[in-house]
């Protein structure tokens, strides 16, 4: 990984791929290979290097979340969340676990799902609070989703166009489109959006 990080992401892949091949098998050589394709834009071919992994070392919990985001980005939604729901089986108190659980539920269109799993976790950061905000919406608790915004709003309010972004996607959810009313709905000073948040 040391060539990935000096930019050299050929060199890294061929270092990767021959330790991938070593006997024993060595899943954290396979499992940091499929990293590196993924964050290469090549998650179909870790999707295939993941699966190998937890084929062989079927308790190895950061491959099954990986194994969920790639499938996640290869669109396949019910593979994904077999993947997460294994990750979750063999650890349901960790945070990443949980968080491809609710991003797997979410692209699957299972609101509920993904708004509980995102409930769940002990310390959500600013991306969990607007995908839960979201479910919420799509399951139609408005005023839920809405108390969740105007709290991220309040604390973090960097995030505003997120959040606005997030309410104007999912605009039948009742929230008016332009954007001051929208601010207004959430009970937030409008000013706020237009002047760049200190820090």
């Amino acid at each position: 990984m040391a060539a990935y990080g000096a930019g050299d992401a050929r060199k890294a892949e061929a270092g990767l791929r021959q330790a991938a091949r070593l006997k024993p098998f060595f899943p954290p050589a396979a499992y940091n290979l499929a990293v590196l394709l993924r964050r290469e834009g090549r998650a179909a071919d870790a999707v295939r290097a993941l699966e190998t992994v937890v084929e062989r070392a079927p308790d190895y919990l950061a491959a099954w979340i990986e194994l969920a985001l790639a499938r996640q980005e290869t669109r396949a939604t019910a593979g994904a969340r077999a993947a997460a729901d294994r990750a979750l089986a063999l650890a349901p108190s960790d945070g990443d676990a949980r968080r491809a659980a609710a991003g797997a539920a979410f692209a699957d269109g299972d609101w509920r799902a993904a708004a509980d799993h995102s409930a769940a976790l002990a310390a959500p950061g600013p991306e969990d609070r607007l995908l839960h905000a979201r479910a919420l919406l799509e399951c139609g608790e408005k005023q839920a989703a809405q108390e969740e915004l105007h709290a991220l709003a309040t604390s973090e309010p960097a995030r505003i166009p997120d959040i606005l972004k997030v309410l104007t996607h999912r605009g039948s959810g009742g929230f008016p489109l332009d954007e001051r009313r929208l601010m207004a709905a959430l009970g937030l000073d409008t000013q706020s959006a237009e002047r760049p948040p200190t820090r």
